[in-house]
C-alpha cells in the first residue's frame, strides 16, 4: 500500500501511478506539463519559466501562446487614434495624449481624426435651420431663425416657418380652427365672435347654440333643453311645457293621479293608474282615498249574511258559499252561520242523534254509522250493538253466550262447542311441549298442566277485554294505527314459543280483518 501524492489516500502500489495520473485533486501545470496538487498549482506558476501572466486580465498562459492571447484578450480595448491595445483604465488617459485623436470645436469630444469630418457632419451639439439647412449650434439657432431669409413668422402662432412649408403650417396649426358652416379658417380667440355673425349659421330657439343652418331642424328635435308634448307632438321648451299641456286641446288631465295623458289613451291610463282603484260593486274607478265611503254607499254592494263583510251584488254567491263562517246542514243541507248549527241540528226533521256517541248525523246515514260508532259493541251472542259501557253488563245477560270452562272466555251459543273442543286440543297439546323437560319438572300432572292452561286464557281474555275496550274509544284512523302496532307487537315472528301472545295475534289479526278488509 502506497499513499496518494494528491489526495494521500491509501492505494496498492501497482495501481499507484494510475491512480495519480486520474487524481481529483491533481492538476497539469499548461506550461510544464507536470502535475501538482491543486492546493499549489498557483505557487508554482508564480515561478514556473514557461509560465507568463497576461497583462489585461492577469490569467496565467503559456509563453508561446501569449502573443496570440493578449491579441484577442477581452480585458484590451482598442484606441481609435493609433490602433493600440489597453487596459481598460487606461484608455481615457491615453486618448488625451494619442496624436491620432482630434478634438471637436463644438462638442469637445475626442474623435479620431481620421473620423473628424463625419462627426461634424452628425455631431449632437449641431442642429440644422428649417430654413436653409445651415448647421448651427443649439444654443444660437433661435437667433438664426429670427435673421434667416428663408424663414416667415406664421400670422397665428408667430412661430417661424420655412417660406415653400407655410400653407402646410397653416392646415395644421394648433391656434387656428375652421369655422363650421363657411369653412373659414379663424384665430381660435376670434371663432367665438366670428360664428356669431356668420350669415351661414342661425340659434337654437330652445337652448341659443349657435348651429349650421342646414342641420337645426335635428338639432332642434334633438335638444336637451326641448320637451315633446305628448298631444300634438310639438317641441317646446322645457320651462313652458307645462303651461303648454294645460290649454293643449289633445291633453287632459287625470282625476285620479293629476298627471296630464293624451287624449287618445286615457281610458287605458284610467284602468292602469296606481291612484285609482275599482268598487267591488259597480265598478267605477276612482280615487283610492276615496273608494271606502263610495262602497259605504254604493247600491251594489251587499253585506255577507254570515260575516257581514260588504261584498259585489256580482260575487256575493260564491263568496258566501267559501265563506269560512258558514257552513251545510249535513241532513236537509241547508248554509247557516257556525254559530247556529247546533240550535238548527235539533229542529231539523232530516238530522237525529246517534244512541251511543251522541253525535248528530243524517237520518238516511244513521244506520250505517252506527254499525262503526266507535263508542258501541257488538254482543258476539245476539249481535246487537250496545254502548261499550253497557255491553259487558249485556253479555253476562245474553241467552245467546255460554261461557267456555276451558278459558272462561264468553262465546256465542251456537259457537260453543266448537271453541271448547279447539280449547281442549290445545290443551292437550301443552303436555306434550317440551317445555317440561326443560324446566325439569318431568312428573308434572295433567291437573297441574290444566290450571297453569287455564290461568294463561284467563289472562289472555283479560287482555283482551282490554284492547276492546281500548278501541271502542278511538276513532278509525287511530284504531287502524294501534292494530298495526298489536300486529308487530304480538307477531309469531318476535314471540317464539310464546302462546299467549301467538293468541293476541290471532286475536287482532281478526280485529284487523272485521274492520279493513
Amino acid at each position: 500500500m502506497a499513499s496518494c501524492c494528491f489526495c494521500k489516500a491509501r492505494v496498492m502500489s501497482k495501481s499507484l501511478s494510475h491512480h495519480e495520473h486520474n487524481c481529483e485533486y491533481g492538476v497539469f501545470c499548461i506550461g510544464c506539463k507536470v502535475r501538482f496538487p491543486v492546493v499549489s498549482i498557483d505557487e508554482h506558476h508564480q515561478t514556473c519559466p514557461k509560465i507568463r501572466s497576461c497583462r489585461f486580465c492577469r490569467s496565467y498562459i503559456s509563453r508561446r501562446e501569449l502573443a496570440a492571447h493578449e491579441e484577442s484578450c477581452q480585458a484590451a480595448v482598442l484606441c481609435e487614434g493609433c490602433d493600440k491595445r489597453l487596459h481598460a483604465f487606461e484608455l481615457a488617459l491615453h486618448q488625451e495624449k494619442c496624436n491620432g485623436m482630434s478634438s471637436c470645436k463644438f462638442c469637445n469630444a475626442r474623435v479620431a481624426g481620421r473620423s473628424l469630418a463625419s462627426h461634424t457632419e452628425h455631431c449632437s451639439a449641431l442642429v440644422s435651420c428649417r430654413g436653409c439647412g445651415e448647421r448651427c449650434l443649439t444654443s444660437d439657432i433661435e437667433a438664426h431663425h429670427g435673421r434667416c431669409p428663408q424663414l416667415e413668422t406664421c400670422s397665428f402662432c408667430q412661430t417661424r416657418v420655412s417660406t415653400f412649408g407655410m400653407s402646410n403650417h397653416l392646415s395644421h396649426c394648433s391656434q387656428v380652427l375652421t369655422c363650421k358652416a363657411c369653412s373659414e379658417r379663424i384665430h381660435s380667440s376670434c371663432i367665438s365672435e366670428h360664428q356669431g355673425q356668420c350669415p351661414a349659421m342661425a340659434t337654437c330657439r330652445f337652448c341659443d347654440a349657435r348651429i349650421v343652418a342646414s342641420g337645426l331642424s335635428q338639432h332642434e328635435w334633438d335638444c336637451a333643453s326641448a320637451a315633446t308634448c305628448k298631444g300634438c307632438s310639438g317641441r317646446f321648451h322645457v320651462s313652458s311645457i307645462a303651461s303648454h299641456q294645460e290649454r293643449c286641446p289633445d291633453m287632459k288631465r287625470c282625476s285620479m293621479c293629476e298627471t296630464w295623458i293624451p287624449t287618445f289613451g286615457m281610458n287605458d291610463h284610467r284602468d292602469r293608474c296606481r291612484h285609482g282603484a275599482a268598487c267591488k260593486g259597480c265598478c267605477q274607478r276612482m280615487k283610492v282615498e276615496l273608494l271606502a265611503d263610495h262602497e259605504l254607499q254604493c247600491s251594489l254592494m251587499l253585506h255577507c249574511r254570515f260575516c257581514r263583510t260588504r261584498i259585489g251584488a256580482s260575487s256575493l254567491e260564491d263568496h258566501e258559499l267559501r265563506c269560512k263562517w258558514s257552513v251545510n246542514c249535513e241532513g236537509c243541507g241547508e248554509q247557516l252561520h257556525v254559530s247556529n248549527l247546533d240550535s238548527h241540528q235539533t229542529q231539523c226533521s232530516f238530522v237525529a242523534s246517534c244512541r251511543f256517541c251522541s253525535h248528530c248525523v243524517p237520518t238516511v246515514a244513521m244506520r250505517c254509522h252506527e254499525e262503526s260508532c266507535p263508542h258501541a259493541s257488538t254482543c258476539v251472542g245476539c249481535g246487537h250493538r250496545f254502548h261499550v259501557k253497557e255491553c259487558s253488563s249485556h253479555m253476562e245477560q245474553c241467552p245467546d253466550i255460554g261461557m267456555c270452562s276451558t278459558c272462561n272466555h264468553p262465546v256465542a251459543s251456537k259457537d260453543l262447542q266448537l271453541h271448547m273442543s279447539q280449547c281442549r286440543r290445545r290443551l292437550r297439546s301443552c303436555t306434550k311441549d317440551s317445555r317440561h323437560n326443560r324446566s325439569g319438572l318431568k312428573t308434572r300432572s295433567r291437573q297441574d298442566c290444566r290450571q297453569e292452561r287455564s290461568a294463561l286464557m284467563e289472562d289472555v281474555a283479560v287482555r283482551m277485554r282490554s284492547i276492546d275496550s281500548q278501541l271502542a274509544l278511538l276513532h278509525r284512523s287511530e284504531r287502524r294505527q294501534v292494530l298495526r302496532a298489536l300486529q308487530v307487537q304480538y307477531h309469531p315472528d318476535k314471540n317464539q314459543g310464546g302462546q299467549s301472545a301467538a293468541e293476541l295475534f290471532r286475536f287482532v289479526q281478526s280485529k284487523w280483518e272485521a274492520e279493513f278488509r
